[in-house]
């Protein structure tokens, strides 16, 4: 299996209303979103992570309610799943951005 890694921009190392772990999660999430959208469930989040549900859960709400991401749902064969978008939130890097290629997203 080839070697993967997670690329942790600057920028995001930067954010002071965020703590280690949550800037982790911010990164996945970005990385999933770069890739094919990120889908992922709690459960996943937690595997990978090394989390709780409950907290990878918690980590999701947290970067939803400061404005680093959104979520949306939608039904696929009759199985809903939540899709999670990396939002513009250069206002708090202070000048500092990379955006997702065409997206208008940070990266």
């Amino acid at each position: 299996m080839e070697n993967q890694f997670l690329k942790v921009p600057y920028h995001v190392l930067e954010l002071k209303d965020l703590n280690g772990d949550d800037k982790l999660m911010l990164c996945l999430i970005i990385s999933y979103h770069m890739k094919n959208g990120c889908i992922a469930s709690n459960s996943r989040f937690a595997k990978e992570l090394g989390y709780s549900r409950t907290s990878a859960s918690e980590r999701i709400t947290k970067l939803k309610n400061l404005g680093y991401i959104c979520t949306s749902s939608y039904t696929h064969n009759n199985k809903t799943y939540r899709k999670i978008t990396p939002l513009d939130w250069s206002d708090k890097l202070n000048g500092v951005v990379g955006l997702v290629e065409g997206s208008g997203r940070i990266s």
